[in-house]
């Protein structure tokens, strides 16, 4: 099954600010009998700029409920003269519908 995770948070506290920052990884990519997701996105504005980020998730790490999250940790871009530490976890998964193409509108 396909699926993906809402993730956000906010970074590290880094010269007198923060940012924050929310988006959703990409699709499930194999990885040694796990999945990563890859994910990338921009900050909020604070103190007139922000910063972009990218990485890949940590693999699965299973949940009570019988679903999985993922750990990231990344740094942001630098600018001007500073970045921030940003790590969470993602969200439970979301899944990917399975397409339907014996759709009765199309016959």
């Amino acid at each position: 099954m396909n699926h993906y995770h809402w993730y956000g948070g906010v970074t590290e506290y880094t010269q007198e600010h923060n940012h924050g920052f929310e988006s959703f990884t990409g699709p499930a990519v194999p990885c040694g009998g796990s999945h990563v997701h890859r994910y990338q996105g921009v900050t909020t504005t604070d103190k007139e700029h922000c910063h972009y980020y990218q990485g890949v998730t940590g693999l699965a790490i299973p949940t009570p409920k019988g679903d999985h999250i993922h750990a990231y940790a990344t740094i942001t871009s630098y600018v001007p003269m500073h970045d921030h530490p940003m790590k969470t976890y993602t969200g439970p998964v979301i899944p990917v519908p399975a397409p339907n193409f014996c759709d009765e509108r199309m016959m």
